[in-house]
């Protein structure tokens, strides 16, 4: 008993004696990440224009959880066409609308007059998307696409990365289309707007109106489209050739 009573003395001393070690060295770790991550967000805002800055985290409306990423090898589901429309008696909203110049690494803004639809025409796993007439630009061409969160704690500098990434995308479809592919890529203009006469004033993402059957051909997992279709592959991988393997545009989608 005197020796049983002593190796389990010996056994909590040494368990102890790891605690101590350790525990000090995985608050230390924590303390670390989240000092980093209020780094990154502090320097991510920096980008924003000013006017956006003070805008809450995530629009005014209700959370839905987030749906597991698409599988590799998914078989090509189209969407089917939904019906949506905006009220012709909606009145429009004050919104200030932020644009990116690429070229000079600059954000710009200006004030006006959208009308949303009232309820979303289509949503994926993470955003809702909404009919948007903008008055102020000729008919052919009032029509766009706005894109809300639904996540009420994203954070809002996502909205401003995802323009300055359309931007760059941009850049690189100008560039392979110089090298005169059978197909030639472009990317819409994305801008973000903030509602002013809203509850919390949210922002969404928005882009020009696209006519014709919406495709995805690839994801940031991997998958890829079963459909025929060599331009998007190979325009990923021009994008990765072309920035010495520094960057690859992915999940490919659009008509």
């Amino acid at each position: 008993h005197f020796f049983a009573q002593v190796w389990l003395l010996f056994t909590f001393s040494i368990f102890v004696g790891l605690l101590c070690r350790v525990l000090p060295s995985l608050y230390r770790g924590r303390k670390v990440k989240e000092d980093r991550s209020r780094k990154g967000e502090s320097e991510s805002l920096g980008r924003i224009p000013k006017e956006a800055q003070g805008v809450k985290k995530g629009p005014a409306m209700s959370a839905a959880e987030h749906k597991p990423s698409e599988p590799l090898r998914k078989p090509q589901q189209h969407r089917a066409p939904k019906v949506h429309f905006v009220d012709p008696g909606t009145t429009p909203e004050k919104v200030v609308r932020f644009t990116y110049d690429v070229h000079e690494d600059k954000w710009t803004q200006a004030t006006g007059l959208v009308v949303l639809e009232a309820t979303p025409f289509d949503e994926g796993s993470m955003r809702a998307a909404f009919c948007m007439l903008d008055p102020s630009k000729p008919e052919s061409q009032q029509r766009y696409v706005a894109k809300m969160s639904k996540n009420p704690r994203e954070d809002l500098t996502i909205y401003f990365m995802d323009v300055e990434m359309q931007a760059l995308a941009k850049l690189f479809a100008d560039e392979y289309n110089k090298r005169g592919p059978p197909k030639l890529v472009d990317f819409n203009e994305a801008s973000v707007i903030k509602c002013l006469e809203r509850r919390g004033q949210p922002l969404l993402a928005v882009e020009p109106w696209l006519d014709g059957k919406f495709n995805k051909y690839s994801n940031n997992y991997g998958f890829i489209s079963y459909q025929d279709r060599n331009t998007p592959q190979a325009f990923s991988h021009f994008t990765y050739c072309h920035s010495g393997g520094k960057l690859l545009i992915c999940d490919i989608q659009g008509v």
